[in-house]
Protein backbone atom coordinates (compact mmCIF):
# COMPACT_ATOMS: atom_id res chain seq x y z
CA UNK A 1 0.00 0.00 0.00
CA UNK A 2 2.86 2.36 0.86
CA UNK A 3 4.37 1.91 -2.63
CA UNK A 4 1.04 2.73 -4.25
CA UNK A 5 0.81 5.95 -2.21
CA UNK A 6 4.33 7.02 -3.23
CA UNK A 7 3.63 6.27 -6.88
CA UNK A 8 0.45 8.34 -6.71
CA UNK A 9 2.34 11.28 -5.19
CA UNK A 10 5.04 11.05 -7.87
CA UNK A 11 2.47 11.00 -10.66
CA UNK A 12 0.69 13.99 -9.16
CA UNK A 13 3.98 15.93 -9.03
CA UNK A 14 4.72 15.01 -12.66
CA UNK A 15 1.28 16.18 -13.80
CA UNK A 16 1.79 19.46 -11.92
CA UNK A 17 5.14 20.04 -13.67
CA UNK A 18 3.64 19.36 -17.08
CA UNK A 19 0.86 21.86 -16.40
CA UNK A 20 3.31 24.51 -15.18
CA UNK A 21 5.55 24.23 -18.23
CA UNK A 22 2.95 23.66 -20.93
CA UNK A 23 2.47 26.46 -23.53
CA UNK A 24 -0.84 27.42 -22.01
CA UNK A 25 0.72 28.13 -18.62
CA UNK A 26 4.13 29.61 -19.45
CA UNK A 27 5.08 32.14 -22.08
CA UNK A 28 8.45 31.96 -23.79
CA UNK A 29 10.54 35.05 -24.37
CA UNK A 30 10.39 36.53 -27.87
CA UNK A 31 13.21 35.44 -30.16
CA UNK A 32 14.64 37.78 -32.81
CA UNK A 33 16.08 35.76 -35.68
CA UNK A 34 19.75 36.07 -36.59
CA UNK A 35 19.92 38.57 -39.44
CA UNK A 36 16.23 39.33 -38.86
CA UNK A 37 16.48 43.14 -38.74
CA UNK A 38 15.95 44.47 -42.28
CA UNK A 39 15.11 47.64 -44.19
CA UNK A 40 11.36 47.43 -44.79
CA UNK A 41 11.77 48.25 -48.48
CA UNK A 42 14.98 46.63 -49.69
CA UNK A 43 15.30 43.62 -47.31
CA UNK A 44 19.08 44.07 -47.65
CA UNK A 45 20.95 41.58 -45.45
CA UNK A 46 23.50 42.85 -42.93
CA UNK A 47 26.98 43.03 -44.38
CA UNK A 48 25.76 43.59 -47.93
CA UNK A 49 26.20 46.92 -49.75
CA UNK A 50 23.69 49.55 -48.58
CA UNK A 51 22.85 47.51 -45.47
CA UNK A 52 22.18 48.80 -41.98
CA UNK A 53 19.12 50.64 -40.69
CA UNK A 54 19.11 54.36 -41.44
CA UNK A 55 17.96 56.94 -38.93
CA UNK A 56 14.30 57.66 -39.61
CA UNK A 57 13.82 54.49 -41.68
CA UNK A 58 11.10 51.88 -41.62
CA UNK A 59 12.45 48.47 -40.67
CA UNK A 60 11.24 44.92 -40.04
CA UNK A 61 12.07 42.53 -37.21
CA UNK A 62 11.60 38.80 -37.88
CA UNK A 63 11.49 36.08 -35.27
CA UNK A 64 9.20 34.03 -33.03
CA UNK A 65 6.75 35.07 -30.35
CA UNK A 66 7.22 38.75 -31.20
CA UNK A 67 3.56 39.68 -30.86
CA UNK A 68 -0.02 38.45 -31.07
CA UNK A 69 -0.98 35.57 -33.36
CA UNK A 70 -3.20 37.90 -35.41
CA UNK A 71 -1.49 40.91 -36.99
CA UNK A 72 -2.39 44.19 -35.29
CA UNK A 73 -1.86 47.55 -37.03
CA UNK A 74 -1.41 50.98 -35.51
CA UNK A 75 -4.25 53.47 -36.07
CA UNK A 76 -4.10 55.47 -39.28
CA UNK A 77 -2.85 59.09 -39.22
CA UNK A 78 -3.33 61.64 -37.80
CA UNK A 79 -3.11 59.39 -34.73
CA UNK A 80 0.59 59.27 -33.74
CA UNK A 81 2.44 55.98 -34.10
CA UNK A 82 2.76 54.28 -30.69
CA UNK A 83 5.92 53.03 -29.00
CA UNK A 84 3.90 50.02 -27.76
CA UNK A 85 1.26 48.15 -29.75
CA UNK A 86 -0.58 45.05 -28.50
CA UNK A 87 2.12 44.67 -25.80
CA UNK A 88 4.98 44.77 -28.35
CA UNK A 89 7.72 47.38 -28.00
CA UNK A 90 11.25 47.81 -29.37
CA UNK A 91 14.20 49.55 -27.76
CA UNK A 92 17.44 50.37 -29.57
CA UNK A 93 20.62 51.15 -27.63
CA UNK A 94 23.49 52.89 -29.44
CA UNK A 95 26.39 54.82 -27.90
CA UNK A 96 24.74 54.85 -24.48
CA UNK A 97 21.45 56.28 -25.81
CA UNK A 98 18.23 54.24 -25.76
CA UNK A 99 15.37 55.11 -28.12
CA UNK A 100 11.91 53.60 -28.48
CA UNK A 101 10.99 52.57 -32.02
CA UNK A 102 7.54 53.51 -33.33
CA UNK A 103 5.47 50.40 -34.00
CA UNK A 104 3.51 50.24 -37.27
CA UNK A 105 2.25 46.68 -36.92
CA UNK A 106 2.99 43.61 -34.85
CA UNK A 107 2.44 39.88 -35.18
CA UNK A 108 3.97 36.64 -33.93
CA UNK A 109 6.69 36.47 -36.60
CA UNK A 110 7.23 39.99 -37.92
CA UNK A 111 7.05 43.50 -36.51
CA UNK A 112 7.30 46.72 -38.55
CA UNK A 113 8.61 49.88 -36.94
CA UNK A 114 10.20 53.29 -37.58
CA UNK A 115 13.62 54.10 -36.13
CA UNK A 116 13.57 57.65 -34.71
CA UNK A 117 15.82 60.13 -36.50
CA UNK A 118 17.34 61.02 -33.12
CA UNK A 119 19.01 57.58 -32.88
CA UNK A 120 22.82 57.85 -32.77
CA UNK A 121 24.78 56.23 -35.58
CA UNK A 122 26.97 53.22 -34.95
CA UNK A 123 26.80 49.65 -33.70
CA UNK A 124 24.27 48.86 -30.97
CA UNK A 125 21.69 46.37 -29.80
CA UNK A 126 17.96 45.94 -30.29
CA UNK A 127 15.64 44.42 -27.69
CA UNK A 128 12.06 43.48 -28.47
CA UNK A 129 9.64 43.11 -25.56
CA UNK A 130 6.31 41.29 -25.72
CA UNK A 131 3.93 40.90 -22.80
CA UNK A 132 6.61 42.20 -20.48
CA UNK A 133 9.23 39.65 -21.54
CA UNK A 134 12.32 41.01 -23.35
CA UNK A 135 14.20 39.18 -26.06
CA UNK A 136 17.91 38.58 -25.91
CA UNK A 137 19.55 41.79 -27.24
CA UNK A 138 20.62 41.43 -30.87
CA UNK A 139 23.10 43.48 -32.88
CA UNK A 140 21.92 46.38 -35.01
CA UNK A 141 23.92 48.85 -37.10
CA UNK A 142 22.48 52.35 -37.41
CA UNK A 143 23.67 54.44 -40.36
CA UNK A 144 22.93 57.88 -41.77
CA UNK A 145 21.59 56.70 -45.12
CA UNK A 146 20.71 53.25 -46.47
CA UNK A 147 18.02 53.79 -49.07
CA UNK A 148 15.74 50.94 -50.03
CA UNK A 149 13.13 51.17 -52.78
CA UNK A 150 9.83 49.47 -52.12
CA UNK A 151 9.07 46.62 -54.53
CA UNK A 152 5.68 45.56 -55.82
CA UNK A 153 6.26 42.02 -54.57
CA UNK A 154 6.83 43.40 -51.04
CA UNK A 155 10.04 41.39 -50.81
CA UNK A 156 12.68 43.84 -52.03
CA UNK A 157 13.11 42.67 -55.63
CA UNK A 158 11.55 43.07 -59.04
CA UNK A 159 9.47 46.05 -60.16
CA UNK A 160 9.64 49.13 -57.96
CA UNK A 161 6.69 50.91 -56.41
CA UNK A 162 6.54 53.97 -58.69
CA UNK A 163 3.46 56.03 -59.51
CA UNK A 164 2.88 57.97 -62.72
CA UNK A 165 1.58 61.38 -61.70
CA UNK A 166 -1.27 62.54 -63.93
CA UNK A 167 -3.19 64.61 -61.39
CA UNK A 168 -3.96 64.75 -57.67
CA UNK A 169 -6.59 62.08 -58.15
CA UNK A 170 -4.91 60.03 -60.89
CA UNK A 171 -1.60 58.41 -59.95
CA UNK A 172 -1.55 54.85 -61.33
CA UNK A 173 1.17 52.37 -60.45
CA UNK A 174 3.88 52.24 -63.08
CA UNK A 175 3.68 48.90 -64.94
CA UNK A 176 4.20 47.57 -68.44
CA UNK A 177 0.56 48.46 -69.05
CA UNK A 178 0.78 51.90 -67.38
CA UNK A 179 4.07 53.35 -68.60
CA UNK A 180 5.44 56.81 -67.89
CA UNK A 181 5.81 59.36 -70.67
CA UNK A 182 8.78 61.67 -71.32
CA UNK A 183 8.75 64.70 -68.95
CA UNK A 184 6.06 63.10 -66.77
CA UNK A 185 6.34 63.41 -63.01
CA UNK A 186 6.89 60.09 -61.22
CA UNK A 187 6.66 59.30 -57.51
CA UNK A 188 9.20 56.81 -56.13
CA UNK A 189 8.48 55.19 -52.76
CA UNK A 190 11.44 54.25 -50.57
CA UNK A 191 12.74 54.23 -47.01
CA UNK A 192 16.10 54.97 -45.42
CA UNK A 193 17.03 58.22 -47.20
CA UNK A 194 18.15 59.76 -43.93
CA UNK A 195 17.10 61.53 -40.71
CA UNK A 196 14.37 64.14 -40.81
CA UNK A 197 13.29 67.03 -38.64
CA UNK A 198 10.06 66.95 -36.69
CA UNK A 199 8.28 64.24 -34.73
CA UNK A 200 8.41 60.94 -36.68
CA UNK A 201 5.34 59.69 -34.80
CA UNK A 202 3.03 62.24 -36.41
CA UNK A 203 2.31 63.57 -39.89
CA UNK A 204 5.37 64.25 -42.03
CA UNK A 205 7.21 67.56 -41.86
CA UNK A 206 7.52 68.75 -45.49
CA UNK A 207 10.95 69.57 -46.84
CA UNK A 208 13.86 68.03 -48.70
CA UNK A 209 16.24 66.00 -46.57
CA UNK A 210 19.84 67.14 -46.22
CA UNK A 211 21.13 64.24 -48.28
CA UNK A 212 22.91 64.31 -51.65
CA UNK A 213 20.29 62.53 -53.76
CA UNK A 214 20.40 61.41 -57.39
CA UNK A 215 17.94 59.34 -59.43
CA UNK A 216 18.93 57.73 -62.72
CA UNK A 217 16.27 56.57 -65.18
CA UNK A 218 17.64 54.61 -68.11
CA UNK A 219 21.11 55.83 -67.17
CA UNK A 220 20.09 59.50 -67.33
CA UNK A 221 19.70 61.93 -64.45
CA UNK A 222 16.09 62.67 -63.59
CA UNK A 223 15.14 66.16 -62.42
CA UNK A 224 14.53 65.99 -58.67
CA UNK A 225 11.46 67.84 -57.44
CA UNK A 226 11.23 66.55 -53.86
CA UNK A 227 13.09 64.08 -51.65
CA UNK A 228 11.71 63.80 -48.16
CA UNK A 229 9.11 62.28 -45.85
CA UNK A 230 5.57 61.55 -46.94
Amino acid sequence: MRRIVWISVALAALVTMVLLFSPGHAQSRPIVSSGGILNAASYTLDGMPNSGIARGAMFLVYGYGLGPSTLQKAPDPPTPLPTKLSETSIQVLVAGTTVDALIQYTSANVVAAVLPSSTPEGSGVLTLTYNGLPSTPVAIRVVHTALGIFAQNQAGSGSAVVQNYNSQTDQPLNTILETAQPNQVMILWASGLGPANGDPAVAATPGNLDVDTQVLVGGKNAKMLYWGRS
